[in-house]
């Protein structure tokens, strides 16, 4: 997820609930079009704003092992959930999840990437809203 970059809100969200313990939180992309790369100047911008340290994760694409190693893969936006379900290996793609599949109500709702919107703002208001469910 370009805004969860490394996880960095994830991991804030899991360590206030007291369950850092139990959970690993991890970010990779579909694409391998920022790889190797530390988070975007914009993303770095927006969790600056809300004290979330970027936790110095480099960019990476998912690999084979994600899909064995996770127990959720979740996607921020449609097409990202179908590029993941497409990558993963064979059974493998039922791990694959949009953000808001398990929020009543907005089972179907998505959030578009910021990359493309670059309302960066936007994105972590969504995710904010998203996440904590």
């Amino acid at each position: 997820m370009p805004l969860t970059n490394g996880g960095s809100d994830v991991q804030k969200i899991v360590a206030e609930a007291g369950v850092a313990d139990q959970i690993t939180v991890d970010s990779a992309g579909t694409s391998n079009i920022a790889e190797g790369l530390p988070a975007d100047s914009r993303t770095k911008s927006i969790l600056d704003k809300y004290h979330i340290k970027d936790g110095g994760m480099i960019d990476r694409q998912l690999h084979d092992s994600d899909y064995y190693d996770a127990y959720y893969i979740i996607a921020m936006d449609q097409m990202n959930v179908r590029d993941a379900k497409d990558m993963a290996l064979t059974g493998l793609e039922n791990k694959v999840h949009g953000i808001f599949e398990a929020t009543l109500g907005k089972e179907n709702r998505y959030i578009v990437d910021p990359w493309i919107t670059h309302r960066f703002q936007d994105t972590y208001n969504s995710l904010s809203e998203a996440l904590p469910n």
